[in-house]
């Protein structure tokens, strides 16, 4: 029987991690009433007006929160992960090999970034894992909570269009509408699959097919307040963190970012390259990448070996990192799990999708 891997702090001079990089399956839409659409229906592209930066701009979003009449929009992992299997079970070429999924993982994005930045960040999290003919699936578990649209989901509706060769100033209301990529990427010995909601893309044309997704550039859209050297300080340290995590295990190599003022008026956008956000090898002042790719190699790993004799997806292994400031946080590798009763992770359409195979 395999063993967990033992606890120890990851350091920046261990071996370095092979991390290939991230090969796009396809994509899907969740549309306005939360339902899976099976095209790309909610594909954004980032306006050409905007393709070349710094420039600068005026953006009131506060102005353009008030003028709009803006739903708060449910946020749920669970249910995100049921929209990702629902792509496998419809598109299964380039994802069922050998009648099973060919990834050692399946989950959303947001997983795989809580546990790169936990040697680091502060806040807490809780995933939790099934699994099915030999794949895991893991979903982060928060409350169903009513997500408002908030300054952030603004500008990124002042840069982006749904149509390239419509470059109109307009601002696009907002809405509940996401556009989900699906990636394969393996880190060391280990395959991933994961789904991920993306920003807008860079396109002189409408996006119509896979291997059109393949030639486009996918980014991330950001917006932050220049207010106090605090700020500054938390920038630098904690939001470049989350950022890197988010970007670079998708292989986006490009942020665009609006700068606020103090009355929440976006006056420059600048577009900021995923590697300089990279802390220097050499220092450890605030976070070191081949920490944060250890963390992550070492908690998939160890999830392996717990689940080694596991085939059952009523079976449930919880995972839970404790906030930073009520534990020994840099302790808590390796985690043992809690094991408990279904939570519905799987829906009873794909599980039998999947045992048929």
């Amino acid at each position: 029987m395999a063993k967990r891997e033992k606890n120890k702090t990851p350091t920046t001079d261990q071996q370095e991690i092979e991390l290939s990089n991230s090969l796009i399956l396809g994509a899907y839409s969740i549309d306005d009433n939360g339902d899976f659409q099976n095209d790309l229906s909610a594909l954004k592209y980032l306006k050409k007006t905007y393709w070349n930066t710094p420039q600068d701009v005026n953006f009131n979003l506060k102005e353009i929160y008030e003028s709009m009449k803006i739903d708060a929009r449910p946020h749920n992992y669970l249910e995100r992960l049921k929209s990702l299997t629902r792509f496998i079970q419809e598109n299964p070429e380039n994802i069922i090999k050998n009648n099973k999924v060919d990834a050692d993982f399946v989950c959303f994005r947001g997983v795989l970034k809580y546990v790169l930045a936990s040697f680091y960040c502060h806040q807490g999290w809780i995933v939790e894992a099934v699994k099915l003919k030999g794949t895991i699936y893991m979903a982060l578990i928060t409350n169903c909570l009513m997500e408002p649209l908030d300054y952030l989901t603004i500008f990124e509706n002042c840069i982006v269009t749904s149509d390239p060769n419509k470059d109109s100033v307009a601002v696009i209301k907002p809405s509940a509408s996401e556009f989900h990529f699906v990636m394969s990427k393996k880190i060391n010995d280990i395959k991933l699959l994961f789904g991920g909601e993306c920003d807008a893309i860079i396109s002189d044309e409408p996006v119509e097919s896979l291997d059109d997704l393949r030639n486009s550039k996918l980014i991330e859209i950001k917006s932050r307040g220049d207010k106090s050297r605090h700020y500054m300080d938390y920038f630098r340290d904690y939001k470049k963190l989350h950022w890197w995590c988010q970007s670079s295990i998708a292989s986006i190599d490009s942020i665009y970012l609006g700068k606020r003022d103090e009355n929440d008026i976006v006056k420059t956008i600048e577009k900021i390259d995923v590697e300089s956000l990279e802390t220097p090898e050499k220092s450890q002042k605030f976070w070191n990448k081949n920490v944060c790719l250890h963390r992550l190699r070492e908690f998939l790993r160890n999830v392996q070996v717990d689940m080694e004799d596991v085939n059952d997806p009523r079976t449930v292994y919880r995972y839970e990192w404790k906030e930073r400031f009520t534990t020994n946080w840099k302790n808590q590798f390796p985690m043992f799990p809690d094991i408990m009763q279904d939570r519905g992770m799987l829906s009873e359409d794909y599980v039998l999708f999947i045992n048929n195979l």
